[in-house]
């Protein structure tokens, strides 16, 4: 599927995806190198890699220091600083505990370039209290955080029904505690969506149905 968006975004830029993908193109009439965007592009672009918005990832094998190192490294050793910037960076959390996962976030964002946005992806590891307890870290130590951050992506447990199987309204329920609890943060599905696609045997006309629901 998402394969699918970036070329058909590709095709609203009239160009081919690998072309879309790249910091650089070659000329379809010299076969000279040229570069995909001006300074003025540049600003117009959400991500200066290419044409198509691309966002950074930081997995669970980089963590704390190390994963800032590795970004700054990125950063700082690039021929071309403007180059090489994101949009949004998502950064997996829930591997440590949810302190430990705040105070990441925030080093983090110590050494991305200014305007970039975060997304936290928690991917159900959180019960409601380690959720509770990672927007309240944040907000304590280093509040400006949370401005950045567009959204944490599936930040609570399976919920389950009373007959111990997955439940969508249970699911709902939670993660709209978590938003109300943590101030208005945003959350994002992915998990959820792959529960729904099992149940519903990729019907996705059904899925949407259950979601409206």
């Amino acid at each position: 599927l998402e394969m699918a968006i970036l070329s058909v975004s590709a095709q609203l830029y009239g160009t081919l995806l690998p072309r879309a993908l790249a910091a650089e193109q070659y000329s379809r009439h010299t076969g000279s190198r040229t570069s995909t965007s001006s300074p003025a592009r540049q600003r117009q672009q959400p991500s200066s890699f290419g044409q198509l918005p691309i966002n950074g990832l930081i997995t669970r094998s980089s963590s704390g220091e190390a994963a800032a190192a590795t970004i700054s490294d990125t950063f700082d050793g690039a021929r071309n600083m403007e180059r090489i910037s994101f949009p949004s960076v998502k950064v997996k959390v829930g591997h440590n505990d949810p302190t430990e996962d705040a105070l990441h976030l925030i080093r983090l964002r110590g050494t991305l370039p200014d305007g970039t946005r975060m997304r936290a992806d928690a991917n159900r590891a959180w019960n409601a209290n380690s959720a509770r307890i990672f927007i309240d870290d944040l907000r304590r130590i280093d509040e400006p955080v949370l401005d950045a951050l567009e959204f944490v992506e599936e930040p609570c447990e399976v919920q389950t029904a009373d007959d111990g199987t997955w439940s969508l309204d249970a699911q709902v329920r939670a993660l709209e505690a978590f938003a109300v609890g943590g101030g208005g943060i945003g959350y994002a599905l992915d998990e959820t969506l792959a529960d729904l696609a099992v149940i519903h045997k990729y019907d996705f006309d059904g899925i949407a149905d259950d979601l409206r629901g």
